[in-house]
């Protein structure tokens, strides 16, 4: 009983030092940068692929009546989101030349928050695009990808 086996014996306060001092993925933030990456690929995953419908997923009709619009309320809001989109992609562009501006007059970390603003603005476009396209199609739950083929070819 006196021998006591490896599970039982406690590190020595020495070991548990060195650990404490020479803890590399602490340091690295290794649990920070896997906690941000799984949040990224889950945004990407809906943004870009259609989460399975469930039983009680609202349709298009039943949300119009919800919201008590009639057809020519959402023609307006088509029009209007698909407005909004077309400004959000011209404020992207001129992000864009603004960025090619500074490319050659300031640091790299301004060009990196400008490239960020231009994503920003990019996905705005996005978003209020898909939403005008739902509308137009009287859809709830379209795929990226039939709204690539309105955009690109005019067709689903």
């Amino acid at each position: 009983m006196a021998d006591k086996t490896k599970e039982e014996r406690k590190p020595s306060k020495i070991k548990k030092s060195i650990r404490f001092l020479f803890n590399v993925p602490a340091w690295l933030g290794t649990e920070s940068i896997h906690e941000g990456a799984s949040w990224i690929e889950q945004l990407f995953k809906k943004v870009f692929f259609r989460a399975p419908t469930q039983g009680d997923a609202e349709d298009f009709n039943a949300a119009v009546a919800r919201l008590n619009m009639d057809d020519a309320a959402l023609e307006q809001q088509q029009k209007r989101f698909f407005k909004t989109s077309l400004v959000f992609l011209l404020l992207a562009i001129l992000d864009l030349f603004y960025l090619a501006y500074l490319w050659s007059r300031s640091s790299l970390l301004v060009n990196l928050g400008v490239l960020v603003v231009f994503g920003l603005l990019l996905i705005q476009a996005y978003f209020y695009s898909f939403w005008s396209f739902q509308i137009k199609q009287r859809k709830l739950g379209c795929t990226f990808k039939a709204w690539l083929n309105w955009i690109l070819r005019g067709r689903v």
